[in-house]
């Protein structure tokens, strides 16, 4: 998963009911979230979805529930750069979205209502964005924090809402950087990293997501040592995540730890290779990155090895298409770094 897609994973937020047209978020509720991220988190996604498919079966009205399953494909979704499964992930979303109106409409709990909108559009902001286009991405980016707003409006202590409007309000201006300049043209990326220090510290079921948002974030703001101070503390809680993995490899890349990133990249290469479902994109970029890394320190014999390697895999015409500029920096590197034949006198 590139680096860009990190960001996309940190929106997945999630709640659930346990009546019909109420919801009632008592420890039982809290602990069964949790546990859906934690699970979301650690790439073990069927006892995920299992959490959560017997309470859509009785409860066709819970609008937490099929946001849970949706948040969970796109977790799945992203985790494997496959995005087979794009159609189901937006008939999950619009059930959520449509029973959360019918809340809204009879006042039951508005304000976590409108919240779970908001979280809708920001996550077809989130696959617009790593799939299509960032105009239509940021249309849909808009609508989710207008109604992360209006929650808060009704409910100031709704700090999940703070994981949303941090990552739009950074990657709004990281996006549009060229025009911040501009007095009417806010650059509020300072800001997204607070909000994202809000939902970390006070939120009741995202502090987790909102930290491994506040990585990409970092990164992205080139503030290395603070990138893997929050890194390291997302590897601590889920040392067997991918994500976590994720995380740690670019974060100690970008802070100048080239050995210690070539350890969690090869970390990641080991759990992609024992799954035989994966499409090779992953592979091809954490190989791709491995190669760099050796050619940065002068192994030359190390990065043949990986390009090598990159070039063993038969990835399809769409994975191939998305990683063309790394498919052909990998020939032509290995076109410049081949031992010369020997010429004779």
């Amino acid at each position: 998963m590139c680096c860009v897609s990190r960001v996309i994973i940190s929106i997945i937020l999630a709640g659930l009911a346990t009546t019909a047209l109420a919801v009632d978020l008592d420890s039982a509720c809290v602990a069964r979230m949790k546990a859906g991220i934690a699970l979301s988190i650690t790439e073990e996604f069927d006892s995920a979805q299992a959490l959560f498919e017997p309470i859509v079966a009785h409860d066709s009205t819970d609008y937490n529930a099929y946001f849970m399953l949706a948040a969970i494909l796109h977790s799945k979704m992203m985790d494997s750069e496959d995005f087979a499964l794009a159609d189901s992930f937006e008939v999950l979303l619009a059930a959520a979205e449509r029973q959360a109106q019918s809340a809204i409409d009879s006042g039951n709990d508005p304000a976590w209502a409108l919240f779970i909108q908001g979280s809708v559009r920001a996550y077809r902001a989130a696959l617009e964005g790593h799939t299509g286009s960032w105009f239509s991405a940021m249309k849909e980016g808009v609508k989710g924090k207008n109604r992360c707003l209006d929650a808060l409006r009704i409910d100031p202590g709704l700090y999940d809402t703070y994981v949303v409007l941090g990552n739009y309000h950074y990657w709004k201006s990281a996006r549009t950087e060229f025009i911040n300049w501009l007095p009417l043209v806010a650059d509020r990326k300072e800001q997204g990293i607070e909000e994202l220090h809000t939902a970390i510290d006070s939120s009741l079921i995202s502090g987790d997501l909102a930290l491994n948002s506040l990585v990409w974030v970092l990164i992205d703001a080139e503030r290395y040592d603070d990138a893997l101070a929050a890194a390291g503390r997302i590897h601590d809680r889920y040392p067997d995540s991918r994500l976590a993995n994720w995380a740690m490899a670019f974060a100690s890349l970008h802070a100048g730890r080239v050995y210690d990133a070539t350890t969690y990249f090869e970390e990641i290469i080991s759990q992609l290779e024992a799954d035989s479902s994966q499409n090779y994109f992953n592979l091809i970029e954490c190989r791709y990155q491995l190669a760099a890394i050796s050619l940065a320190v002068a192994d030359t014999a190390a990065a043949i090895e990986q390009l090598t390697s990159i070039k063993a895999y038969s990835p399809s015409e769409e994975v191939s298409k998305r990683q063309k500029d790394k498919l052909k920096e990998t020939d032509k590197l290995l076109k410049k770094l081949a031992p010369k034949p020997a010429t004779s006198n």
